[in-house]
């Protein structure tokens, strides 16, 4: 538990700093976290469908770079050949 002292009554910076001791310890998040019950199948559900929602992210963007790569490589061979002119 946080806890912080107040010094010749400076109220106001006790609370910052209990406040800000709370939030690098999570309390609020957890508290938050534990207002309400939530079952194991929709939490189950819910992490899954953030890796589906990860998953298709990560294909979207492999599939983009392969398009680009491809793209560049087809550059290439249509990129006329320069010749130097004899002088």
């Amino acid at each position: 538990m946080s806890s912080v002292q107040v010094r010749d009554g400076r109220l106001e910076e006790a609370l910052i700093l209990l406040r800000r001791q709370c939030q690098r310890d999570a309390i609020h998040s957890d508290i938050k976290r534990r207002e309400t019950f939530v079952k194991p199948s929709t939490r189950r559900k819910a992490k899954e469908s953030v890796a589906r929602q990860r998953r298709i992210k990560a294909e979207a963007k492999k599939r983009q770079q392969e398009s680009t790569a491809e793209l560049r490589r087809w550059v290439q061979r249509k990129r006329p050949v320069r010749r130097r002119e004899k002088q």
